[in-house]
């Protein structure tokens, strides 16, 4: 939601979501990214929520609009990439080739900036955004993942809502010095591991369940 007023606000917070999101995507993958821009716009809300209730300043400067906008959870995503890759070059019209640490810094100062103008709330939004941008990678680089308890509801509501797989019972029967043992166990089909095979690839086997351990482990003793 935004204001309808505003559209080229929409259209440069989508602008700079792709380009830096990008990035961040790239060299993260794309569930942080997620994450990121989710603590972006809470934490921008919440002291934006703070700031407006407590504040006398601007306890009397109430906007027409109130709390809208995902320009919070965009400057999460942009200080975050700045924070990841601070020399990484953007060219830019007239301007040529700018690190984007400068353009990330530029944004910010413009926003400390505006927090005692007509939109300051907004602007405190802003600034919220980027300490978290800020946080979230230097945690990250320090083997820290902020967006892990997100990551995992993320997870629960996708088991929640995807069909259970009918579960392929088969007996086996193994000899053994000369005395027969039978077992019946669930074969995992396809599904199933290539779920678990996306899992990986985004989170690391050690994300893995015990259950979906055993089931990649009886998968590769099918043959």
């Amino acid at each position: 939601m935004h204001d309808d007023k505003d559209f080229l606000h929409i259209i440069f917070n989508m602008l700079f979501l792709y380009w830096f999101g990008k990035l961040v995507e790239e060299y993260l993958g794309n569930r942080r990214l997620i994450n990121l821009y989710i603590l972006g716009g809470l934490f921008g809300g919440i002291l934006y929520l703070i700031m407006y209730n407590l504040i006398p300043y601007y306890q009397l400067r109430q906007p027409v609009y109130g709390l809208i906008g995902a320009s919070g959870a965009v400057y999460a995503v942009v200080v975050g990439a700045a924070t990841l890759m601070p020399n990484y070059t953007f060219f830019l019209l007239l301007l040529g080739p700018v690190r984007i640490k400068y353009i990330a810094a530029f944004f910010v100062v413009s926003s400390f900036i505006g927090t005692i103008g007509a939109n300051g709330g907004g602007n405190l939004a802003h600034l919220a955004g980027a300490l978290v941008g800020f946080i979230f990678i230097t945690q990250l680089k320090k083997g820290n993942d902020l967006g892990k308890p997100l990551t995992a509801i993320a997870e629960w509501i996708k088991d929640i809502a995807k069909p259970k797989p009918k579960i392929k019972v088969t007996h086996r029967t193994t000899v053994r010095n000369g005395s027969v043992t039978s077992s019946s166990y669930g074969v995992p089909n396809q599904d199933e591991i290539d779920a678990i095979l996306d899992k990986i690839s985004r989170s690391g086997y050690e994300s893995l369940t015990k259950e979906e351990k055993q089931k990649l482990f009886r998968a590769s003793q099918k043959n």
